[in-house]
């Protein structure tokens, strides 16, 4: 958070914010954060589990790194459907639960959930988007785990239980592997039938229409940064709702969160009309611009007359 903000106003309209009403907008935007690194770690924590038991199915089962596909063996596939369709209703649980939490009542909950569903990339809802992303890292792990396979034979002295960590721990880092690397080389390519292997990581000819803005080749990021960012527009249209549902104030004031030289939010800086709630503040997906409450001068006088503010 900047530690000094300047607020100019035409005082003959508006009452100057007080400390604590910019304290509160500043805290908030922290709860924000914090709450939503909460949901960070729980939903990272479950896809690392599921690419360890995912990995431990597909090692099972004796197919050759050149044929190792998620899709090789009937049964194997199914049991990792069983996995993926579980922490598909897991991840959706944890999201929408993580969003709303910000709301005070059931139906402002039920307000918020039905916003968040119909969140999501391109033309998608939030469910097809987690379905696509997770879609994704399933094939990441089909890239990883051949990888792996391919190194084992290489390499007898290398366990499944060696294996299995490896993939667990490079979920953020798939394609820089040494082993998916080494897979992807010339000499191993041709004869490698897992899809991103083949792709050399890239996902776009996969058929899943997502929208390439801000997406990673690791689908274990997407997935998380995409439940960051639903989190953040939640408690931001929350937000918009008290400030709508509040007859005393007459409009925002936008201030920089961070120090981060960013040309979007440094031409949001200032004053908002009440009209202008759709303009409230996430600007891009790790905006920290805060809005601080403006009151007409009808409101409550404000104990302060200078515009400077030191947080």
């Amino acid at each position: 958070m900047r530690k000094t903000i300047t607020i100019n106003l035409d005082t003959s309209k508006y009452r100057l914010p007080t400390q604590e009403e910019i304290d509160d907008a500043k805290k908030f935007i922290l709860k924000r954060g914090n709450v939503a690194s909460s949901l960070e770690s729980l939903i990272d924590n479950i896809l690392v589990e599921a690419a360890g038991e995912i990995a431990h199915i597909c090692l099972k089962y004796n197919i050759p790194a050149k044929d190792f596909t998620m899709t090789a063996n009937k049964q194997m596939f199914s049991e990792v459907e069983s996995v993926m369709d579980r922490i598909d209703e897991e991840i959706m649980s944890l999201i929408q639960g993580y969003s709303t939490k910000v709301a005070n009542d059931k139906n402002r909950k039920k307000l918020l959930a039905a916003y968040i569903a119909s969140l999501g990339r391109g033309n998608n809802n939030l469910q097809d988007t987690l379905d696509g992303y997770l879609y994704r890292y399933l094939y990441d792990l089909e890239a990883i785990i051949a990888s792996m396979k391919l190194s084992m034979e290489n390499n007898a002295k290398l366990s499944s239980a060696t294996i299995v960590a490896k993939i667990k721990s490079s979920q953020h880092s798939i394609y820089t592997t040494p082993e998916v690397r080494s897979a992807m080389s010339a000499k191993n390519l041709a004869m490698m039938q897992a899809t991103y292997i083949r792709t050399h990581g890239n996902h776009s000819s996969d058929g899943v229409p997502l929208s390439s803005i801000g997406v990673s080749n690791s689908n274990a990021n997407n997935v998380v940064n995409m439940a960051k960012t639903t989190l953040a527009m939640a408690w931001m249209k929350n937000l918009a709702i008290e400030f709508q549902e509040d007859n005393e104030i007459v409009g925002f004031w936008v201030a920089r969160g961070s120090s981060y030289d960013c040309k979007i939010c440094n031409s949001q800086v200032g004053f908002h009309s009440k009209d202008d709630l759709d303009g409230l503040p996430l600007y891009h997906s790790h905006c920290q611009c805060f809005a601080i409450p403006i009151y007409g001068m009808g409101s409550e006088e404000a104990d302060l007359s200078g515009i400077n503010f030191n947080s």
